[in-house]
């Protein structure tokens, strides 16, 4: 027997229609990638057939020296970030003390520059480092996270009128700082380039300090505490929110030559993103601390490599 047609199902509703976009760069001629692989392979395979003619002689390029400005401008953005984060952290380094009679037995970490001197022939022996203290942190005590645990419930009455920069900040974008002085990434690729180096560097440094102390998080201490994004899986203090928000603000200062009027705007954008993060319940106000001291001495120790004489950072020009 032919069985019943059924029912017709109701139709959604109709989706709330998004922001537009930005507009996206223009691309580059793309290499073989993505999931036209197949079709641009061909095509590229049969345009070359008929095109290339007779075998010729090779022609012989220019080979690049290395370290010298224009073999790195020869490199894509994305290898010379790389190349310079590694250059940059190279040059820090993290050391930890379990506990510290001069602060309650409290765990310490320190951040160093470390000044490393390349042997002038291959075969020499290398100069032994030097290093240079950057900035000293130290795990609260318990008392001192019940206090702040405190202070964590009293922020949460502002979480419905910041959560909106709560969740666009999880990612800490750029636009919050571009949007001061009309920063684009296109126009700007200079100035993208290195807040990226500088997010990125101060992501992994913030890291082995968190390490090091091991901190907490607030909904620890307290099930009232609630957070309203996840909590992130590793320690608390220092903030990498707020280590990246003032390194930023302060690297950009210097990069732009700001105005008082301007860098103080920098500054209290930065202060309002890592109060967010307390806002949020995932930070204690004196993580954020921790981060403003942080973020401090990465970005002097960018500066003070950016500004030094050409000869000593040739090699490693950002990308524009």
């Amino acid at each position: 027997m032919t069985g019943h047609t059924g029912h017709t199902g109701h139709t959604g509703h109709t989706g709330h229609t998004g922001h537009t976009g930005h507009t996206g760069h223009t691309g580059h001629v793309a290499p073989v990638s993505g999931s036209s692989y197949g079709g641009v392979t061909t095509s590229l395979l049969t345009a070359r057939d008929g095109i290339v003619g007779f075998p010729q002689n090779p022609t012989i390029p220019t080979q690049l020296t290395p370290g010298k400005d224009a073999t790195m401008a020869y490199w894509s953005c994305e290898v010379r970030t790389l190349l310079m984060q590694a250059d940059l952290l190279g040059r820090l380094a993290v050391f930890s003390w379990p506990t510290n009679t001069d602060y309650k037995d409290q765990p310490t970490a320190a951040l160093y520059y470390r000044d490393v001197k390349q042997p002038e022939k291959m075969d020499g022996e290398p100069t032994p480092d030097t290093y240079h203290k950057l900035a000293e942190f130290v795990r609260p005590t318990e008392e001192d996270f019940q206090e702040q645990t405190r202070l964590v419930l009293e922020y949460a009455d502002l979480r419905a009128e910041r959560l909106g920069e709560i969740i666009t900040q999880i990612d800490l974008p750029m636009a919050f700082y571009g949007n001061i002085i009309g920063l684009d990434g296109e126009r700007h690729a200079h100035t993208n380039h290195i807040l990226t180096l500088v997010t990125q560097l101060c992501a992994k440094v913030a890291m082995m300090v968190k390490n090091a102390l091991a901190s907490k998080r607030p909904e620890t201490y307290s099930p009232q505490i609630q957070p309203v994004i996840p909590s992130p899986g590793h320690s608390a203090l220092p903030s990498g929110h707020a280590t990246q928000a003032f390194a930023i603000a302060l690297v950009l200062a210097e990069l732009i030559d700001a105005s008082r009027e301007v860098k103080q705007m920098f500054l209290a954008q930065a202060a309002r993103i890592a109060t967010n993060r307390t806002v949020a319940g995932v930070h204690f106000p004196v993580d954020s601390i921790a981060g403003l001291a942080l973020g401090r001495a990465i970005a002097d120790f960018v500066v003070s490599l950016a500004t030094a004489p050409k000869k000593a950072c040739e090699g490693t020009k950002p990308c524009g």
